[in-house]
């Protein structure tokens, strides 16, 4: 289903059909956009999963990775091969490392990963309002919210390599009446029911939230075990 499907379905269900007034902030897109974060949020992998590709510019550092909720493998591809990136022990040893300007280090092939939250305090931050520029460097100055992030070491010595980065990210926000994410496709009555799990809560009908949240778990549950069923044959054939 598309987004103006699964919206009709919302408001038959529902009932709200003031959901759908012009100019309303908290609208039944608003509702369904929380509710597949919410589904997002419950899946242990599976469609959950999904990789991000970005070419690395020389020197960088710190790679913003939008809509990302969990970081499980990177990779750095040069010309003619790719090579997984080790995570360091801590973030205190990625710091402990850039404790100089990236500038000073020898860059190189990155071997080592971290993820970092990179989030400027205030929002917006100018390097040129610093005497220290090399202070912004391990941070996303502008538009974080949407990003998580990690930092890498040594520093890039070519502007030729493209990074990967695999791990669980949430669903395409619903913005266009035609648009569509697996949830909507696949699961598009738990749509529904993820999203009235966001309404009972914010009008804080405690049972009425925990009964949605029964049906939703009716069917991740099973999505889960699914998963995890996947995982376990992986490991049995890789063992035996």
């Amino acid at each position: 289903m598309t987004l103006s499907e699964v919206r009709n379905l919302f408001i038959e269900i529902s009932g709200r059909n003031d959901l759908l007034q012009a100019g309303t902030a908290v609208g039944a897109d608003f509702f369904i956009n929380a509710g597949c974060r919410e589904l997002d949020r419950r899946l242990f992998g599976g469609k959950g999963e999904g990789s991000y590709l970005v070419d690395l510019d020389a020197e960088q550092i710190v790679i913003p990775i939008p809509n990302c909720r969990v970081v499980r493998k990177v990779e750095v591809y040069n010309t003619s091969e790719k090579i997984k990136l080790e995570k360091a022990d801590s973030l205190q040893e990625m710091k402990d490392y850039y404790d100089e300007p990236k500038a000073s280090k020898t860059a190189g092939t990155p071997y080592v990963f971290y993820p970092i939250s990179a989030r400027p305090f205030p929002n917006v931050l100018v390097a040129s309002n610093y005497n220290q520029t090399w202070v912004l460097e391990d941070i996303i100055e502008d538009g974080h919210e949407n990003f998580s992030a990690i930092i890498i070491s040594p520093p890039p010595d070519l502007a030729t390599y493209t990074i990967r980065v695999d791990g669980l990210f949430y669903s395409d926000e619903l913005q266009n009446d035609g648009d569509y994410n697996f949830w909507t496709i696949n699961e598009p009555l738990s749509v529904v029911h993820a999203a009235m799990f966001k309404l009972e809560q914010t009008y804080r009908n405690v049972e009425g939230a925990k009964e949605w949240g029964v049906a939703i778990d009716s069917i991740l549950t099973p999505m889960n075990m699914d998963i995890v069923e996947e995982e376990i044959e992986e490991l049995t054939e890789m063992e035996g």
